[in-house]
């Protein structure tokens, strides 16, 4: 699987998208957590079943790893900023005994009781919650009519689409020609929203990621593909799953 490569990408049905790097003088398989995804350093020669049976092995581990790299992220205050493709949203204290979330001129206001502290935990995830309301309905009326837009100018046809509300994988290509896009996808610049649709759309002429795969998908993205993908890779989502 992994000797004659540098570098592979592993999808995992629970964790997603792990990426795998060959190092010469690696004794065992190592994990780590960058930017919201896993990497894993493996020994040269190791085979899939190998890896499979490690990444088995860990992956309760590799669940904590998600769960603290997760509540590691900053905490919103007062006058900050989150930008989606659809609005800004701008958090303040509001005087009001609820929250306030107001959507006027793309811009999505996030009221904070003047009572309440912004950094509680439980502050935090009614703000957070509320934004990933209104991302998610963003999501809803923009990526299904973008994947038909990009799909028949490929002369391409495909199932059902739906939303979904994953970080750790984006986009999903099912045998019977559904596409699931997560609406964290919102959060993406239009080519990287563009990228994952595109990265499906390929999946629904080969249901793998050989390297038929990546020349078909490298065409779809007028030859970027491989640029578009090291900037996903790189790209600091502002909320977290």
């Amino acid at each position: 699987m992994v000797a004659c490569m540098e570098r592979q990408e592993w999808n995992d049905r629970e964790l997603g998208a792990i990426f795998l790097t060959v190092k010469s003088t690696a004794r065992h398989v190592v994990f780590r957590v960058k930017d919201g995804h896993i990497t894993a350093t493996v020994p040269p020669g190791t085979d899939s079943g190998r890896f499979a049976d490690v990444l088995d092995s860990c992956r309760e581990r590799l669940r904590a790893m998600l769960r603290k790299a997760e509540t590691a992220h900053p905490l919103f205050g007062e006058g900050d900023i989150v930008v989606s493709r659809a609005f800004t949203a701008v958090f303040h204290y509001v005087p009001s005994p609820r929250f306030i979330f107001q959507l006027k001129e793309n811009c999505l206001h996030i009221g904070c009781p003047s009572a309440f502290r912004m950094e509680t935990p439980h502050v935090q995830a009614a703000m957070i919650k509320g934004l990933k309301r209104f991302v998610k309905r963003s999501a809803e009326a923009y990526l299904p009519v973008r994947l038909k837009e990009l799909a028949t100018s490929l002369g391409l046809t495909y199932g059902s689409v739906s939303i979904t509300s994953g970080r750790q994988r984006l986009g999903r290509c099912d045998s019977r020609r559904n596409i699931a896009l997560s609406y964290y996808l919102m959060f993406l610049p239009d080519r990287l929203i563009d990228y994952v649709i595109c990265h499906e759309l390929a999946h629904l002429t080969e249901m793998n990621h050989s390297v038929s795969f990546h020349d078909l998908c490298n065409r779809y993205c007028n030859g970027k593909e491989k640029e578009l993908r090291k900037e996903l890779r790189t790209f600091r989502f502002p909320v977290n799953g």
